[in-house]
């Protein structure tokens, strides 16, 4: 999974692996604590997540393939 930009302000831009693209995932993001901030369910193509509502910080995206249960993540920052 390809993340950008990073750091991120308003919007993160998500390209998945080909082999993954008619795929349905859950994306999850977690605070440096741990905490889930925001929560995606059955997305089939979902190419950007609106993340203006996250305050200054490190993140972490999962995203959860839910046909082969393969887990992709990758850390981002988000600084205004």
């Amino acid at each position: 999974i390809q993340i950008y930009p990073n750091p991120a302000k308003e919007i993160l831009y998500i390209k998945l692996p080909d082999l993954e693209k008619n795929s349905k995932f859950n994306f999850e993001i977690c605070n440096s604590q741990g905490q889930v901030v925001l929560s995606l369910q059955n997305k089939v193509s979902l190419d950007k997540i609106d993340i203006s509502n996250l305050s200054d910080g490190i993140y972490l995206l999962k995203a959860l393939n839910t046909n082969t249960h393969e887990i992709f993540s990758q850390s981002f920052v988000v600084k205004r």
